[in-house]
């Protein structure tokens, strides 16, 4: 999405390939349960693995959550101890929880409007269906 911020599904997320291809350094699991992600090849080091709990219905706590998602993907990507750190953010499926919670960073961080934040994920993203409750 940014140079810095990707977005994937779980299936995604759990290819060990992929993310050491593209030096991802921190994951974010956005799931009911947390995922067993694998272990990446050497010489990659694995990257740091942080869960919110969210589901994907109208009535979750995802903008109640928000804030503390920002400040740790914030803190994730300005992290003085890594190089060029990198967030792979991920739901299930990459369409809902995933993006919305990128677009409320981008919102937050970039000063960007919903509209602006929404376009900016769809061109990168394509296929992104947020959930109403969002």
């Amino acid at each position: 999405i940014t140079g810095n911020i990707y977005i994937t599904s779980l299936s995604g997320a759990s290819n060990a390939m992929s993310v050491a291809r593209e030096n991802i350094t921190h994951v974010l699991s956005l799931t009911v349960s947390k995922p067993h992600l694998p272990s990446l090849p050497p010489p990659a080091a694995d990257p740091i693995h942080y869960h919110i709990p969210l589901e994907n219905t109208p009535n979750s706590p995802l903008l109640e959550r928000l804030p503390e998602v920002t400040m740790l993907i914030y803190e994730a990507l300005h992290d003085p101890d890594i190089d060029s750190p990198k967030m792979l953010v991920h739901c299930d499926f990459g369409m809902s929880r995933a993006p919305a919670v990128v677009i409320g960073y981008l919102m937050a961080t970039g000063g960007l409007s919903f509209r602006e934040g929404i376009r900016m994920v769809q061109e990168k993203r394509g296929n992104v269906c947020l959930n109403l409750g969002f």
